[in-house]
């Protein structure tokens, strides 16, 4: 008698890119272990128009995961470059930055972007355009400095230089990386 357990990965995809070790497990003991490759997930080499013109020419979308069959997404200020998405999620609730739901946390969100109304009685209110899924990688070290300054370059109520502002965030805030699910 015999127990057979399968997980299937025929791409990892991990925060980092690197290796991932596969134990081979049988009778509760160790019998072999597995190097395989893990790739950072590529953004796509272009996006559909919509979604392109609503990444370009606004300063908000909306982000966030599902929660307990509940679908949780906040309006978030944001840097868009080479097809990535670049936010900034405050760890702990607070009132001095954005607090997405599931960053850190979820491998995928939910990204809508928008456009500002064009007719009359709407002017002034956004209106969704595109919504996808996106995959989050949590960024560190080089990569986290380097979002930072796009991100600081591109926040419109900054108060002070950027670098005041990426000082703060190096202990209160995570940077995700988002890229997008899409079907050119």
């Amino acid at each position: 008698m015999y127990t057979e357990e399968h997980r299937v990965a025929d791409e990892p995809i991990l925060e980092e890119g690197g290796a991932d070790d596969v134990t081979v497990i049988a009778d509760e003991v160790a019998v072999t272990e597995i190097e395989r490759p893990v790739r950072v997930p590529e953004a796509p080499a272009k996006l559909p128009k919509e979604i392109e013109d609503g990444l370009r020419r606004s300063d908000v979308i909306y982000v966030g995961a599902d929660a307990n069959g509940k679908r949780g997404s906040i309006p978030s200020w944001f840097s868009y470059k080479n097809g990535r998405i670049y936010v900034l999620s405050q760890k702990e609730r607070g009132p001095q930055e954005q607090t997405i739901p599931g960053i850190p946390g979820a491998s995928e969100v939910r990204v809508i972007t928008r456009r500002k109304a064009t007719v009359p009685e709407t002017r002034g209110r956004d209106t969704s355009l595109k919504e996808f899924r996106a995959v989050v990688r949590v960024l560190a070290g080089p990569d986290w400095e380097e979002a930072a300054k796009f991100l600081a370059d591109r926040r419109r109520s900054r108060v002070g230089p950027p670098e005041d502002s990426i000082a703060r965030w190096r202990d209160s805030c995570v940077i995700a990386e988002l890229v997008p699910i899409v079907l050119v």
